[in-house]
Order: structure tokens, then sequence, then C-alpha cells
């Protein structure tokens, strides 16, 4: 063996060790980001197209058991992903175009123009469905997704010209979904599952039964959509369901290529949006990404296609940290310089008088959050998100101002000139404000 080559090899070999040090050092600081609440989830990254950092930390809600790698965990609108998915592929069979329009699968679609690719894209002009279906709809009677549709098509809103403009609305994705059933014959659910979950060997994901979940509550909730946010995976199983969706696989060359290219509006400029992913291509580092939100909730699938590796991470009750959290994972993951986010903050417990909470209770169509509902049960105040089965305490920091338990988040009522329960909101952002219902 030459020197030269003796060279190579030693100098590879320190490299890679060399390389090797950012994971030990991750996985001590979000041992600490553990220890302080600040993170309770899992962590995958990649690069080559291997795992090469893949850990879990902290609880399952506020009990004693731990999170694991295979813990099957919310991860809200990454949902749409799969949904757009479960489209491209019925266009790949040949069972439907982009280019239809909608009214195509539903005989009273009143909305004029709106394609299938408007609804992928975010493009399609629809506003959210959920306030006037709280408003005309059977409140006392489950509903699906194409009852749903079918409601909204006989009572219609004001929208936007397709194509016009891009606006992030849930409603896009529950008509998809509901069309995902006209054109396969199948509950979604079933679609999912066979298309996607089983071939892709997803073993730890699945979508929330709605039906059951209304049943559980009482019927305290109607419209719980599919298609938008009612996954649940781990970050293994979205590494899987990511790479066959970015690399081949799973969908053609053409339908990557329009999944992870900015849509053109009418104007002639481009949206951020491909269809279910963000394109972030006018960076050093070029970028798709889908996220998933909801109360202390928080996941994401993050793509760099030029030098293939992904960061996947899901928060599960410590979604209110996760800006902190992934810029310290990156920074330490990229090699840049980083500061640890600070400590739950503890807030103090304020004495109320109990009778005030019966001006609380009801449910509020937040523009953030969706509808919450607010109850009383034992002299205690309750937030149950829709459709979350569980409920959490809110804890009163004030007359007006109320905390979970071991978080910093703050949830705030907002009135009127008269004293009247307007709303709830994060304290002090009353943008964040949904309306009593």
């Amino acid at each position: 063996m030459s020197r030269f080559v003796l060279f190579k090899i030693c100098f590879f070999f320190l490299y890679s060790l060399f390389a090797q040090d950012w994971k030990p050092e991750l996985d001590s600081v979000l041992k600490i980001l553990e220890k302080d609440k600040l993170f309770h989830g899992q962590i995958l990254i990649a690069e080559q197209g291997e795992i090469v950092f893949h850990k879990a930390y902290g609880l399952v809600l506020e009990g004693d058991t731990p999170i694991t790698l295979t813990t099957s965990l919310a991860v809200k609108s990454i949902t749409k992903a799969f949904t757009a998915a479960a489209i491209l592929q019925l266009e790949q069979a040949g069972k439907l175009k982009l280019t239809d329009d909608v009214k195509l699968y539903f005989n009273n679609w009143p909305y004029v123009g709106v394609r299938i690719k408007d609804l992928l894209s975010m493009t399609s002009g629809l506003p959210s469905f959920i306030e006037k279906a709280v408003s005309v709809g059977d409140t006392t009677t489950f509903m699906t997704n194409v009852d749903i549709v079918d409601l909204i098509s006989k009572h219609p809103v004001s929208v936007q010209s397709p194509g016009s403009t891009y606006n992030y609305k849930n409603s896009n994705y529950i008509v998809l979904a509901a069309l995902v059933e006209k054109v396969s014959g199948m509950p979604f659910e079933e679609f999912m599952s066979k298309t996607i979950f089983e071939p892709l060997e997803l073993e730890n994901t699945y979508l929330r039964n709605l039906k059951t979940i209304s049943d559980t509550i009482n019927g305290n909730t109607f419209y719980v959509p599919s298609g938008d946010g009612n996954l649940y995976s781990t970050a293994k199983d979205l590494y899987r369901f990511e790479q066959s969706y970015t690399r081949g696989g799973m969908l053609s060359k053409k339908n990557i290529e329009v999944t992870f290219s900015k849509t053109k509006l009418s104007d002639g400029s481009l949206s951020k949006y491909g269809l279910a992913w963000w394109v972030i291509d006018d960076e050093n580092l070029k970028e798709y990404y889908i996220v998933g939100d909801g109360p202390n909730i928080r996941a994401s699938i993050q793509r760099y296609p030029e030098t293939n590796s992904t960061l996947i991470y899901i928060h599960n009750i410590s979604g209110r940290y996760w800006s902190e959290v992934y810029w310290v994972v990156r920074n330490i993951w990229f090699g840049n310089e980083y500061e640890l986010p600070e400590k739950t903050i503890k807030l103090t417990k304020h004495t109320i008088d109990k009778k005030l909470y019966d001006n609380y209770v009801g449910s509020y169509l937040s523009p953030r959050f969706g509808l919450l509902h607010i109850t009383k049960d034992n002299n205690k105040l309750y937030l149950r998100p829709n459709p979350i089965p569980g409920k959490e305490e809110l804890i009163p920091s004030s007359d007006t101002t109320f905390y979970f338990k071991d978080k910093s988040v703050e949830w705030e009522f907002y009135f009127d000139d008269n004293g009247m329960v307007i709303g709830l909101g994060l304290r002090g952002k009353p943008n964040t404000m949904g309306e009593k219902q």
C-alpha cells in the first residue's frame, strides 16, 4: 500500500471521527432540554439517505410513560402530505387529472373554476369551512368530510378567484380527502392504509378514527375532518414516507417535480408553496418542508435536497418551545454556535372565585388552533382542542388568564365593553383570539 493511499485512509478516518462529534453533543443537549421540560418527542437526522441520529425523549402527555422510538405521536398538518400523495397516486392510476374541475366529482359544487391542483396548492380561494358548518350544520350529528362538502355546497361561502392568491386553509384538504373517497370508492382511512401505510411498512402510523372520537366526547364535536390533521406517526415512519415521496418509488418524476415547485399565480408571481410542501430556494440552502401545529404540539419534515439530508422532529407536549429547540438542533448539526433556551417559567397560581368559570365555559373558534372547548368539572376549568378526546386543566394566573401545568404559555379570555366574554386566545395577543360560539 502506497503512502499516499495510506494517508487518504487515515485522513478520511480522522475526518469521520471528527464529523461524529455533533451526535453525542446533540444527545447530551437534548437530555438537558428534556430535563427542563423543553422537549418531549422524537428527533431524526439523515445524511446521504442514511439515518445518523434517531432518539426519543420525554413523556407521553403528563403521565409516567416515556416516549420511545415507536410511540405514535400527533403530527397534525403533516397529514396533508399524505393526502396529497393519495391524490397524486389516483392521478398516476388515471382515475383523475390535477386539472379537473372539482365540480366533476361533486354534483352540487357551487364554486366555479376550482381545480384539484388549486386545492393541493392552497390557491383555490376557499375560506375556512368551520364557521359556516357551525352556523348552519346539525351540531347534534357527526359529519364526515363528504357531509361537510355537501353542506358547504348547499350553503355557499364567499371565495376568492381560484389561482389568484395563496391562502393556507384546511378546507382545501378536507375537500381532497372527500375526493379520495369519491374516486376510490373506499373510506379515506382504508385507502391510505392500503396504498401508503402498508406498502411503505409504516407500522406506527394511523389516522384517528373520527367517529370514535366524536362518540368518546359524547357528541360534543360533530365536525371532525380527516385528511388535514388527524395523522399519528413516528419520526422513523415519517422518514420512510419522505424518502419514498421525494426520491421516487411512490410518485412519478413528473409529480415529484410539480410537488416541490413553487406555484405560479394568475398574475405571474410565485407562491412559496408547492403541493402540501413549502419550497425555499432563494437562500444558500435549498429546502422543502411541511409542518404540523396544535396546542403545544409541533412536528416537521425538513428536506435538504442538495445535500440529500433530512431533519424530522415531533414535539409531543413541548410545542411551545419548538423554535428554540429547532435552532439548537440545527446549529449543532451544522456545526454552528448555539445557546440553550431558558428553562420553563413557573407561573404563580392565582386564587380565583370559581363562579367566574361559568362565564368561560363554551366553545371558541380560534384562527390558529381551530375549535377549542372550555368545560368545568369539580370546580376546575379545562381546555380541549377539537378533536382531541382528552382535556387539560387551566390553572388561573389571574381572573382572566390561565396556564397549563409546567408550561409557560398563558391563555387569556377577552371581554367586550359590557364585560361579556367574547373570545379566548394567547395572553396579550388578541390577534390569536377565537370568538366564543
